[in-house]
């Protein structure tokens, strides 16, 4: 009887990687080594862009206080002064105030204008802190508004006088303040006996 002769075949694969495919693993490798250190300097730059931004409308708050705490100093100056030549600290009052006003205006105008072209983004923190400073902006807009007169509308005391957050001892206190600043502007423009002068000189101590 014949035998029939086989040929084994072998199912193994080869034990060694062929060299083209080493080399695609290498450079994908390196890719994502390249990618995840790309990402990992974008993000540090982010951050460190909002640091920024934060450290500079700290500070420019911080304007704002100096500059009001200057123009109360120099209030409380000029209201000490006696009656001999009260007219002429009247003058270099009002003539401080201005300068203050127009400080305080430039001030809140560069805070507004970083607050509205501030990047928008999802760090929970930063917009925690970006809120704050909004808010204290807001409160110090508002205080300065009818404090110092930054703006020529009288429809914002009003509209203080009739809010909730301005009770009444406010509310008497913003109308002292805008009787001795009407008394003032009428000694800057016009000669004023010595009992006018004693009444502003009272209304200022009641303010």
């Amino acid at each position: 009887m014949a035998t029939t002769g086989y040929h084994n075949r072998s199912n193994s694969f080869p034990s060694r990687a062929h060299p083209l495919t080493s080399k695609v693993d290498e450079h994908l490798s390196r890719l994502a080594s390249s990618e995840s250190a790309s990402t990992s300097s974008s993000l540090n730059q982010k951050l460190g862009e909002y640091v920024d931004e934060l450290l500079n409308g700290s500070l420019g708050l911080l304007d704002v206080f100096t500059t009001a705490k200057d123009v109360v100093l120099q209030v409380k100056e000029r209201t000490r002064g006696a009656t001999k030549g009260f007219a002429n600290e009247v003058r270099k009052y009002l003539s401080s105030k201005k300068a203050a006003k127009r400080a305080i205006l430039k001030t809140l105008k560069n805070l507004k204008h970083e607050e509205s072209t501030a990047l928008n983004e999802t760090y929970a923190t930063v917009s925690i802190l970006r809120e704050v400073q909004a808010v204290t902006l807001s409160m110090l807009e508002s205080l300065f508004s009818f404090t110092f007169c930054l703006y020529k509308t009288p429809s914002l005391v009003s509209k203080l006088l009739h809010t909730k957050r301005v009770n009444s001892k406010g509310e008497q206190h913003i109308k002292e303040m805008a009787n001795a600043e009407a008394s003032l502007l009428s000694l800057a423009t016009s000669k004023t006996d010595l009992m006018q002068i004693e009444k502003v000189q009272n209304e200022l101590k009641l303010s």
